[in-house]
């Protein structure tokens, strides 16, 4: 952890700092030397960039336990610093209390305590002191000053008297009188002028040392300088070989920067696999010499791999053939059967268990820091160097790709995918909105929210709807499918790696939104619904319903006719940290392909609303997502880094990479969740040489965002695809979402209505939960049994998958829907 380097008076070595209540600690490369503790991110900055330094003259050390030290520097600077093991902090302190004592030894050598070592902590208070000093002893020696020409004076005077009365023979009786005045005055002035050289001669020693440590400061303040200019100069190389770099090039790449397209060519490429050695600290800068070796026309790219290997791979209960797993998809056995209606295949509870545990590695800003470096140590590294090509051949290729897609899509043939799903004439399409009631103009005032909660319980204060948005979760949940177009070609797929990449992709768009939307969505009454059927137009129709209230949970299920079904249980926790409130999703959600008989799950990652008290809420979505394929052993591995203000890491980047059930790399993924995502297929590696090269195909994009709406801004900037999701619509049960008479309130601009409406509704929830509870309580003492809430649609069945128990759709509601047949629906509005 620490080296002298050669010199017994330099120390290095690694050391985790404090930073904040957020980051926590954070690995730092710390150097000793000339009684200065100086740190930086890395071995590369201590060329050019200094983090932070304190002089140990003036600074005391304090050891705080066995691995944690606190180094202080006269109340201005405070360093925490933890060493990895006890040995190594009590090296660390050694060398710091020997070079705090050198340094101290030096202060002594020198004329006075300034000629010591030069303070970097030299402000503005400091130089009012030194000058209000030299203004008292000048004005000292202006006293001493007036007092002699005043005494000079008299001592003149009586001279001249002497002079005048001295008489010829002997002396007369006034001249005893004249001669001690004479000899008091002439006692008085040589005090006097006594008193003023001292005074000199210490406003002489004064300055002269303060001349010396001021030309000390004067000669650092050069050597600083003259270090900025080399860093300049250094800098303006690199712009310059960067600049030459790009010139020489055919053309700019237009695509996204996280991964460069390429031409028809194929692109080969150079992948590094890391161990433990691995950065601790999420900050990560890229130094320029570490790109400097490049070819012109490469581009480097870190990825995280999974932590899977053969043996894992094998032991977690994946099957390699299709016929091995046999999941089916729930709402099987009704005519309007999901695909993939066979049984359900045994897992034994050691993989169950197995699989579970691999879910609880979402990252958090809440997660044990010992349990995050370990993870990290765990993990391993893929270094990707790609070749970036001329723009007219990459633009030519995106062409062709978009309709070789196109055409792939286009071609989907409704015989080749029989589904269960009713289908319409295509007459009967309907053209739906396209705009929504513009948000009123409501200034938020507190204290009429205030007034509103006095002398009402804390359970049953009502949150109003200025801080929310026309949409309930369950639609929220439904707004997913907006790019449910990456499932259809995920179901075209060539393979199952390019199927698991659309998926993924897939998983990326649902966050899309949450750049620009941070209101809160309305929570769903139990027993509340929300149906969308979309399938005249997108092929696709979901059932979304409030399956719980506490804890609430909400349960959903799509069918398309594309051959694909999706289902999931959603739930979360959340935790408030005072500035920030971080949202931890807890279902898995599943998805199961009917042609291939993949089956896929995941689970959602960490979402963070900032802000929370003071300043302008923004979200960011953060950790790692794994989505495990069950049939085929295939994992994507996809890692959402956290956003830092001081990192140059593209913000709201995503990079994932695909592995077999092997552990052999099979595609990678990059991009960012709120605007594209872009894919590349390994082809080849290369094993014989110290470092494994790869063969890859060029990059194609896998998701963009759709363009943002005219004055999305007024209409809570709302995607059209949202907008559609509230629009009324006949024949839907008595319990969906549209019908909600708050939520409608509050879309038409009444605002004032929909905060009555909705207290009205929480009431009658309420008391409807007393009655439930009484009737349980009645049941429970005749010995009937509980009577707990049942939901209408769903029912809970064990999953297979995780273990845990998930509501599956029962597939009766769109019989029900045909038949208006809608007895089973409570009274909830």
């Amino acid at each position: 952890t620490m080296s002298d380097a050669g010199n017994r008076d330099q120390y290095k070595g690694w050391l985790y700092k404090w930073t904040n209540y957020i980051r926590g600690y954070q690995k730092r490369w710390f150097v000793l030397q000339n009684g200065l503790l100086s740190y930086y991110r890395n071995h590369a900055e201590m060329a050019h960039t200094c983090r932070g330094t304190i002089n140990l003259a003036n600074a005391q050390i304090l050891p705080y336990d066995s691995c944690t030290f606190i180094i202080k520097n006269s109340g201005t600077q405070t360093f925490h610093l933890k060493a990895p093991t006890e040995v190594d902090r009590q090296k660390w302190v050694t060398a710091l209390e020997l070079a705090r004592s050198k340094a101290l030894s030096a202060m002594a050598a020198d004329t006075g305590s300034e000629d010591g070592e030069i303070n970097m902590g030299t402000d503005s208070k400091e130089v009012e002191q030194l000058i209000a000093q030299i203004d008292q002893k000048l004005t000292d020696l202006r006293n001493f000053s007036q007092t002699l020409n005043h005494n000079g004076e008299t001592l003149s005077r009586l001279l001249s008297e002497f002079e005048n009365r001295r008489q010829p023979v002997g002396e007369g009786p006034g001249e005893d009188t004249l001669v001690k005045a004479l000899k008091e005055r002439t006692a008085m002035q040589k005090i006097m002028l006594n008193a003023m050289l001292n005074s000199c001669k210490d406003v002489g020693d004064f300055l002269a040392n303060e001349g010396k440590r001021w030309k000390r400061l004067l000669e650092y303040e050069r050597g600083q300088r003259q270090q900025l200019q080399d860093m300049v100069e250094q800098l303006a190389k690199q712009h310059s070989s960067l600049e030459k770099k790009i010139i020489s090039q055919e053309g700019l790449s237009c695509s996204h920067p996280g991964f460069p397209s390429g031409s028809g060519t194929q692109q080969r490429g150079t992948l590094k696999r890391g161990g433990a050695a691995s950065d601790d600290s999420d900050e990560e800068f890229h130094d320029a010499e570490e790109n400097l070796g490049l070819e012109e026309n490469q581009q480097v790219i870190k990825i995280s791999l999974p932590n899977t290997t053969p043996s894992a791979a094998s032991a977690g209960g994946l099957s390699t053939s299709p016929t091995d797993q046999g999941v089916a998809a729930p709402g099987g056995s009704s005519s309007n059967a999901s695909p993939g209606g066979g049984g359900v295949s045994d897992i034994n509870a050691a993989n169950k268990e197995a699989f579970a545990d691999d879910y609880e590695s979402d990252v958090s800003y809440e997660e044990d820091e010992e349990e995050v470096k370990a993870r990290r140590r765990d993990s391993r590294q893929l270094k990707v160097i790609l070749n970036k090509r001329s723009q007219p051949s990459m633009r030519k290729q995106k062409q062709q790709q978009q309709e070789q897609q196109q055409q792939r899509l286009s071609g989907i043939s409704q015989d080749s995918t029989k589904s269960a799903v009713a289908t319409r004439p295509s007459s009967s399409i309907r053209v739906r909105r396209s705009a929504i009631p513009e948000r009123p103009n409501y200034s938020l005032n507190l204290w009429s929210i205030m007034k509103n909660c006095i002398g009402k319980e804390l359970s049953k204060i009502p949150m109003p709807v200025n801080f929310s948005e026309p949409l309930s979760m369950l639609q929220r949940i439904t707004e997913e499918l907006e790019y449910s177009n990456c499932l259809d070609k995920a179901a075209q797929a060539a393979d199952q790696w390019e199927q698991l990449a659309y998926v993924a992709a897939y998983t990326i768009s649902a966050y899309s939104t949450t750049t620009v939307r941070s209101a809160k969505p309305f929570n769903p009454l139990l027993g509340e619904t929300y149906e969308f059927d979309r399938t005249e137009d997108l092929g696709w129709r979901s059932l979304a319903e409030q399956v719980s209230h506490h804890p609430p949970a909400a349960a959903f299920h799509v069918e398309s006719k594309a051959g694909w079904t999706t289902w999931q249980e959603f739930t979360m926790s959340s935790k408030f940290r005072g500035k920030y409130l971080s949202i931890i999703p807890q279902g898995v959600a599943h998805l199961l392909f009917k042609q291939s008989g993949n089956h896929y799950t995941w689970r959602k990652v960490t979402s963070t609303v900032h802000n929370i008290i003071v300043g302008k809420l923004w979200i960011d979505n953060h950790g790692d997502m794994d989505i495990v394929n069950h049939t085929t052993g295939d994992i994507c591995r996809l890692t959402y880094k956290p956003y830092s203000y001081f990192s140059r890491e593209t913000p709201r980047k995503v990079t994932g990479v695909i592995t077999d059930k092997t552990g052999v790399t099979r595609y990678v993924i990059t991009g960012t969740w709120d605007d594209l995502i872009e894919g590349a297929r390994v082809l080849k590696v290369d094993d014989s040489k110290a470092k494994q090269v790869a063969e890859t195909k060029p990059a194609v994009v896998l998701w963009k965002r759709n363009p943002i709406l005219p004055n999305a801004e007024r209409m809570y900037n709302f995607t059209k695809f949202a907008m559609e999701l509230n629009e009324p619509e006949e024949g839907v049960a008595p319990t969906d979402s549209r019908l909600r008479p708050d939520q409608r309130l509050m879309e038409e601009g009444r605002w004032d209505d929909a905060n009555k409406e909705k207290v009205r509704l929480e009431e009658k929830q309420r008391a409807k939960r007393r009655q439930n509870e009484a009737d349980a309580e009645a049941a429970s003492s005749a010995g009937h049994g509980s009577s707990d809430h049942q939901a209408a649609w769903f029912k809970p069945k064990k999953d297979p998958i995780s273990g845990g128990t998930i509501h599956c759709f029962t597939g009766e509601y769109w019989d029900c829907k045909q038949r208006s047949e809608w007895s089973k629906c409570p009274d909830l509005f």
